[in-house]
């Protein structure tokens, strides 16, 4: 038994441990591949499985006797203002001299993020 002395180590020499292996690589990582099995033709097995869409799924559950409604969740948002959209005009205020501003909020934005406006309530 030999001893890796390497800085990573990748456990199986499937797709996509030679994929990480090959990228680590390029990333001037020492890199050490551990495979458990000698593989004379490498092959990629895939299967697929058959999820049923809701319907199905709900079909399903009443053949099995399940006849419980899931609970649906609502949720509210309650808002003390009105949302402002983007293309709304707001005006804003200047924090050092107090001059006001009545723009589009898209272009308000910016200049509140900076700190130097603020938003001026109506």
């Amino acid at each position: 038994m030999s001893i890796i002395t390497s800085g990573i180590v990748i456990i199986g020499a499937g797709l996509t441990g030679l994929t990480l292996a090959y990228l680590l690589r390029d990333s001037n990582f020492n890199v050490s591949i551990v495979e458990t099995r000698t593989r004379k033709q490498e092959t990629v097995q895939t299967s697929k499985e058959e999820i049923p869409n809701l319907d199905e799924r709900s079909a399903q559950s009443r053949a099995a006797g399940n006849t419980q409604q899931q609970q649906q969740v609502v949720e509210t948002i309650v808002r003390d203002k009105p949302k402002i959209g983007r293309n709304d005009r707001v005006t804003i205020k200047h924090v050092m001299n107090g001059e006001n501003k009545t723009l589009k909020y898209k272009q308000a934005e910016p200049l509140i993020a900076k700190g130097d406006w603020v938003l001026v309530e109506d």
